[in-house]
């Protein structure tokens, strides 16, 4: 796993037919144990990927596991604190407008449009001409338990089995955070996707910077079909 050998390239450029990287196929295909390596080996766990346009990690949100499933906890890119949180009521309000046809309640439309703010403000873009940075620390730092990836509540399935024990890797500093990993928008397409308000849509849209973070994350990374949805969304619900 040594720098020069460009395993991080080598992964990143290896796709399968439908887009899907590495990282994103151990995650679809529950292979937990392939994660350790693959993120030791620095594939990205928030780059969209695949014609659905999920990362790893909201690829494991939206199938009901929290997101230690992915990030784990003793790796940089860990989310702590409230964004922590806020990813994972995000897979319990997936799950739940999922089951209901995306058919709404008054209170479930609240609630979403209560987590569109949080999302917006946790999960915020970068200043123009930094995407690809890292953003600032937005958790709290606290170090999280090293258990097996379970799901994010009990209607969820069951948890998948143990990843195997750190193999060397040292815990990050207190600084790891929601912007540990570059900013892919990847939290904000899902919120996106499975919002069932306008309302809650808009919050999302109107963020600071929200809208044009998404059209250069779409141009960088090649991804015409984030283009079409955002111009979708845009048309719609602004």
């Amino acid at each position: 796993w040594l720098p020069s050998a460009a395993i991080p390239q080598a992964l990143a450029a290896c796709m399968d037919g439908r887009g899907r990287s590495a990282l994103r196929l151990a995650v679809d295909n529950a292979h937990w144990a392939c994660l350790r390596p693959l993120l030791e080996a620095a594939c990205d766990p928030r780059a969209l990927c695949g014609e659905d346009l999920r990362s790893p990690l909201t690829a494991a949100l939206e199938r009901g596991f929290s997101p230690q499933a992915v990030l784990l906890d003793d790796l940089p890119g860990a989310l702590t604190g409230e964004a922590a949180q806020a990813a994972e009521e995000l897979a319990v309000s997936v799950e739940e407008i999922r089951g209901v046809g995306g058919v709404a309640s008054a209170e479930m439309a609240r609630r979403w449009e209560t987590l569109a703010d949080t999302i917006a403000r946790v999960f915020q873009p970068p200043p123009p001409g930094a995407v690809g940075a890292t953003l600032v620390d937005l958790g709290d730092g606290s170090a999280g338990s090293t258990s097996p990836p379970a799901a994010v509540h009990r209607r969820a399935r069951p948890p998948p089995p143990p990843v195997p024990p750190p193999l060397g890797v040292t815990s990050p500093s207190s600084s790891s955070s929601a912007g540990a990993s570059n900013w892919s928008g990847d939290m904000y397409v899902l919120a996106l996707e499975h919002c069932p308000t306008g309302k809650a849509r808009r919050k999302l849209l109107c963020a600071d910077g929200a809208c044009a973070a998404l059209w250069r994350v779409s141009l960088s990374n090649n991804l015409p079909s984030l283009a079409r949805k955002l111009a979708v969304w845009i048309g719609f619900f602004l």
